[in-house]
């Protein structure tokens, strides 16, 4: 399990890498239109990249954890309370983490709507869904309240049809 979790880090941490790699390739595109938007455009992916290594910090500090854990054999009360506050803290920082993402995609799929890079109608569809995802799960996270997770579900189809229109269109 220690390894499935390690890959699943060091995945989400090209993630993060490939989302600034993408600010960098649009932003010689962008600051043609708005030299301001493109640099928020990669200020936002550095900031998500940043936030995703700190999620990525809590994630392997719970594994080490509940390794500790297991090799001091059963419960005891310091292993509770450590487990609660590590919990904790990874939770807050995944939420913080989801915002930036969510924040960089909006950039993006405003950027693309202001400037009609691509068909309107489908920068506004990842406008839409990416206010879906916000409200749905960081920002109800963000008010105590749990995540609404099928309010995120249709951002993956946002991102199939960006990706396709890009790909169809030899971008």
């Amino acid at each position: 399990v220690s390894v499935q979790i390690t890959v699943a880090v060091l995945l989400l941490l090209t993630n993060g890498a490939l989302t600034i790699g993408i600010s960098l390739v649009a932003f010689r595109v962008f600051r043609r239109f708005s030299e301001a938007t493109a640099l928020a455009l990669v200020a936002a992916s550095v900031i998500m990249c940043v936030l995703q290594v700190v999620d990525n910090v809590h994630v392997l500090s719970m594994l080490s954890l509940s390794q500790q854990y297991a090799r001091a054999g059963g419960p005891e009360d310091l292993f509770v309370a450590l487990a609660a506050a590590v919990g904790s803290t990874r939770k807050w920082a995944h939420t913080t983490e989801l915002l930036a993402i969510d924040c960089w995609i909006l950039v993006l799929h405003a950027t693309l709507y202001r400037f009609a890079l691509v068909p309107r109608a489908l920068a506004a569809f990842g406008l839409v869904t990416v206010t879906l995802h916000v409200t749905g799960i960081p920002l109800r996270g963000l008010l105590g309240y749990p995540p609404e997770v099928l309010m995120g579900a249709p951002m993956a189809l946002s991102h199939l049809a960006l990706a396709g229109w890009l790909v169809i269109k030899g971008v």
